[in-house]
């Protein structure tokens, strides 16, 4: 299903500096798929537009542009990490980009406008309120020798497909810091994420490489740099820890993810009849 919510947004204060924002009236859940900007006809040239989730810690803007002052839409993309925080790309250089995933309300605000300039937003959103949730938790206090200090959390039993984590460091991680995320019921002990060696705050759309029937990884060219990838899946207890930090620290991380509820079996019986 795709919602279309409107947002209308009237600049207070000194010509050339009046700013202005709106709030959503529902949280929206999901994927933003386009955005349409009504500019004011007699909109002034320094005129600054931008969109950001209320519901994201780290405020990542999803559509930001500066000297607006006609009608336009737009279609934003992220671009999206290896299971290691790597920024993937097509050739090396192309960025594989997917849309934005929201879980709050949506901020649409104005800035450098003039007094009474009104700016009207239209955003199309994937709606995944039956699917999508996110689980934040805070790991800590790190126990153990400062380098070599150590924590771990146990989340609950969840089902579905990572779709993004935010990690923020508190207080002085060293930057020896490592951080994994996995599915503790997972046979293959895979990461869903990781970064090691790294202190500063992270958000990031982590994803795999997928494969053929032979264990080969896909990619789309030649060269064999433009990988094919796809969400993470689990269905399991969410586990995360710290490692060779300092002691007495913490880390908060929020994951968003899409539920994929489990197949019930116990309906069907084989050969029917």
């Amino acid at each position: 299903m795709i919602d279309l919510i409107k947002l209308t947004v009237t600049a207070v204060g000194e010509d050339e500096s009046a700013s202005g924002f709106a709030l959503s009236d529902q949280i929206a859940r999901g994927r933003v798929l386009a955005i349409f900007i009504d500019s004011d006809p007699a909109a002034f040239e320094s005129t600054t537009i931008e969109i950001s989730d209320l519901g994201d810690p780290v405020s990542e803007t999803i559509l930001g542009i500066p000297e607006i002052t006609t009608d336009l839409k737009f279609y934003p993309r992220r671009d999206v990490q290896s299971e290691v925080g790597a920024n993937l790309t097509y050739d090396g250089t192309w960025p594989v980009f997917e849309p934005y995933i929201v879980c709050g309300q949506i901020q649409a605000s104005v800035s450098l406008a003039n007094n009474n300039q009104v700016t009207t937003f239209y955003i199309w959103i994937e709606n995944l309120a039956a699917d999508l949730d996110f689980l934040t938790f805070r790991i800590g206090p790190t126990v153990g020798a400062n380098g070599a200090a150590a924590a771990e959390y146990y989340g609950p039993a969840i089902n579905g497909e990572i779709l993004a984590v935010h990690v923020d460091y508190e207080g002085g991680h060293p930057n020896t810091t490592d951080f994994y995320l996995l599915d503790k019921d997972d046979p293959a002990a895979e990461n869903l994420f990781s970064k090691t060696n790294n202190n500063a705050n992270l958000k990031v759309y982590p994803r795999r490489t997928m494969h053929t029937n032979l264990g080969a990884v896909i990619n789309y060219n030649v060269g064999g740099t433009a990988v094919a990838v796809v969400k993470p899946p689990f269905v399991g207890r969410l586990f995360a820890n710290i490692a060779q930090s300092n002691p007495g620290l913490y880390i908060t991380a929020t994951v968003w993810f899409e539920r994929k509820p489990l197949y019930d079996f116990s309906r069907h019986t084989w050969p029917p009849g």
